[in-house]
């Protein structure tokens, strides 16, 4: 399990799920999973590519300190109504308690 990520990324879809070209603008939510199901927990906009994949900085979620498992899921940016199923999900860790950096290191 990662600890400490400084970003998320993703591919976005090109097709709906009957095989059709996606046409309109999209967005997507995260997801935080709380009791097994996903909360929805922030809206990214669909024009943060780079590159072909998608980013966003993990601190934009302001999460706590401790163990997190996060989803994706799309909607169209014109009707929120239509949205995706949610990704496989990530886990991840956030934790202030990361090791100084060994010291008095010598060569001889």
């Amino acid at each position: 399990m990662k600890t400490n990520p400084e970003t998320m990324s993703w591919t976005a879809p090109t097709t709906n799920v009957d095989g059709t070209d996606i046409t309109y603008a999209m967005e997507y939510e995260v997801g935080l999973q709380e009791s097994g199901v996903f909360t929805p927990l922030m809206t990214i906009p669909g024009q943060l590519q780079d590159g072909g994949r998608y980013t966003a900085p993990i601190a934009d979620l302001a999460l706590d300190y401790g163990e997190h498992s996060i989803a994706l899921r799309t909607f169209a940016k014109e009707d929120p109504a239509r949205k995706s199923a949610w990704s496989e999900s990530v886990e991840f860790v956030l934790s202030a308690e990361i090791p100084s950096a060994p010291l008095d290191l010598r060569v001889t």
